[in-house]
């Protein structure tokens, strides 16, 4: 981004510079109005100078445009990884969730298994309590 603005100030410095020898041009064809009382010594530097600043700026505006679409396209650029990590993230957040969701659902249907499983087996103590008497007969 510098390296454009750079070689613009070099590709535009020329007209800087007659730019300014027209505003001096322009100081001097006043100076040389007043004393010829011709009014064309005058108009000629300054419309020049006034032509030279319009293009200078029309210039500069383009090339501020050209920096700031680069600098916004480099924030882009740099902003779309962070979003890529966040959207990944997300999805394995989501996938952690679904996990944890199933586990929570497993654990809970074991844990009445395992209490259907305790309750049989109660069952089952008490049968063989009641049957051990008729088997020491």
């Amino acid at each position: 981004m510098q390296e454009q603005v750079k070689l613009l100030n070099k590709n535009y410095h020329w007209l800087e510079t007659v730019e300014g020898f027209a505003v001096i041009g322009s100081v001097g064809g006043a100076i040389a109005s007043v004393i010829s009382q011709q009014a064309i010594f005058a108009s000629l530097p300054l419309s020049a100078a006034v032509l030279l600043n319009l293009v200078n700026r029309r210039l500069l505006i383009t090339s501020i445009q050209q920096s700031q679409q680069a600098a916004i396209a480099e924030v882009l650029e740099h902003s779309a990884i962070p979003q890529e990590r966040f959207t990944s993230i997300s999805s394995q957040v989501a996938q952690l969730q679904q996990a944890n969701a199933n586990f929570s659902r497993s654990h809970t249907e074991n844990n009445a298994a395992v209490d259907q499983l305790k309750q049989e087996n109660s069952n089952i103590e008490n049968k063989i309590e009641q049957l051990q008497p008729i088997a020491v007969l």
